[in-house]
């Protein structure tokens, strides 16, 4: 088994052996280094920094494994307490600048979405909430946020309007590209219009086994017509 310690001090990342209590690794990060987060799978270990020289609050993801630093994700000032989601897909870090920061780990660009804790939020000069803490729970998906300033708790749900936008998006592109198979006289423009259609729908569900079939068969049909 293993434990991991940030040293705020001097910016590292250490790895413990937790049978035999000594050190096992350690990693030169940068300044500031503050909470971590372990992924479900231990592979991944993320460190929040709480401000770059450049006045941003970061996130490294680091390689449990070899100990090396794989990449470095700008997100909201004064990174401090982050949990991962129970999918794993996403980590949400909450920052001092009364918003909480949700990184896209499915995506290798790894997007941040910037999101206020509150409606009477304030900023990074003029804060009225100051996150600090959160966590995830496990079943209904819900990130709990707790607040030095406002000494307050918050519940967030920050993939909820996403999810629906997306879903709503999906299923308009599938529909655009039926019509378009379904009304349009001139075969070949049909497909033209489907496959692209069908393309952008992938692009939110790209798993979905029943649109790759479709589009590779509209693929397929103009290929040959080429």
């Amino acid at each position: 088994q293993t434990a991991y310690a940030s040293l705020y001090g001097s910016g590292r990342l250490a790895r413990f052996d937790v049978a035999t209590r000594a050190l096992a690794a350690e990693l030169d990060l940068g300044l500031s280094a503050r909470a971590l987060a372990v992924s479900g799978d231990g592979a991944r270990v993320f460190v929040s920094r709480f401000l770059s020289a450049l006045n941003h609050g970061e996130v490294w993801e680091v390689d449990a494994a070899t100990m090396t630093r794989k990449a470095m994700v700008r997100i909201c000032p004064g990174g401090h307490g982050m949990k991962s989601s129970p999918d794993g897909r996403r980590l949400y870090v909450a920052c001092f600048s009364d918003e909480i920061a949700v990184v896209e780990l499915g995506d290798p660009n790894y997007p941040v979405q910037r999101i206020k804790v509150a409606a009477d939020a304030g900023n990074t000069l003029l804060t009225r909430h100051e996150p600090y803490a959160v966590t995830v729970d496990n079943l209904s998906g819900t990130v709990w946020v707790s607040c030095l300033k406002s000494r307050s708790i918050r519940a967030l749900d920050p993939t909820y309007q996403r999810e629906r936008v997306e879903e709503r998006l999906f299923r308009s592109y599938v529909e655009a590209a039926t019509i378009a198979l379904v009304g349009e006289t001139d075969l070949l423009k049909a497909l033209q219009t489907a496959e692209n259609y069908f393309g952008k729908a992938l692009a939110l569900r790209p798993l979905n086994p029943e649109i790759k079939t479709q589009r590779e068969l509209a693929r397929l049909y103009l290929k040959a017509q080429s």
